[in-house]
């Protein structure tokens, strides 16, 4: 499945902001706790995507990032606002919580029966099932 234009930009654009920019943060830990959650982030969608398809349930991949924002809230008094990387941290902050916004418009359609085709159902039966 191709996504639309619109949203491989998104996607560029949070990859950018999550990997690519915190990369030359590297020496904060703030940075390296966003590279980590990317990446565990990335693995969880990876897996969901080979469990159930391309399906809503995707949009757990996205679930680390509460714990995230809520701990770079609590790290502000420690970062600037008008440095570089402070601006950024709170520009990601705010470009992070988007996403959050859209899964939970999303996910209330997995209980109600929309995840996609069968494929998509039987790999929401193993989810269920690993639990």
């Amino acid at each position: 499945m191709r996504l639309p234009i619109q949203w491989r930009l998104w996607l560029l654009l949070l990859v950018t902001a999550n990997l690519i920019v915190p990369l030359l943060h590297l020496h904060r830990l703030e940075a390296q706790v966003v590279i980590g959650t990317l990446l565990i982030s990335m693995m969880l969608m990876t897996g969901l995507t080979a469990l159930t398809g391309f399906t809503h349930l995707l949009d757990l991949g996205h679930i680390l990032w509460v714990p995230l924002l809520y701990w770079l809230w609590t790290r502000l008094g420690q970062i600037p606002p008008d440095d570089v990387f402070g601006t950024y941290i709170r520009a990601l902050m705010v470009l992070n919580a988007l996403p959050l916004v859209i899964d939970a418009n999303g996910c209330h359609q997995v209980p109600e029966g929309r995840t996609g085709g069968s494929r998509q159902r039987a790999g929401l039966n193993q989810v269920m099932e690993a639990f």
